[in-house]
């Protein structure tokens, strides 16, 4: 039986799940960045501890994560954006 439905190929899901993927790594690890460097400088100015930089930048490297993940379920899915005109 055929189906009238067009689905994609294997080669092209496995290409749009890497796509995503990679570009999902990439806006957690710069956020995880930004973060710690938006921390570290007050910290040092407040004589706090790097240990609570750190954390701060693994808040908003989380919140980037499931951000990306929201994004996917009602954004592009090849996307971690979300807009659908990504």
């Amino acid at each position: 039986m055929t189906s009238s439905f067009p689905l994609p190929s294997g080669g092209e899901v496995v290409r749009t799940v890497k796509t995503y993927g990679r570009d999902l790594f990439e806006r957690v690890v710069n956020t995880a960045a930004a973060g710690f460097v938006a921390a570290v400088i007050p910290a040092q100015a407040a004589d706090a501890s790097m240990w609570y930089a750190a954390g701060g930048a693994g808040v908003g490297a989380l919140y980037s994560l499931l951000k990306g993940m929201l994004a996917r379920a009602f954004g592009d899915p090849n996307s971690a954006s979300l807009s659908r005109k990504v």
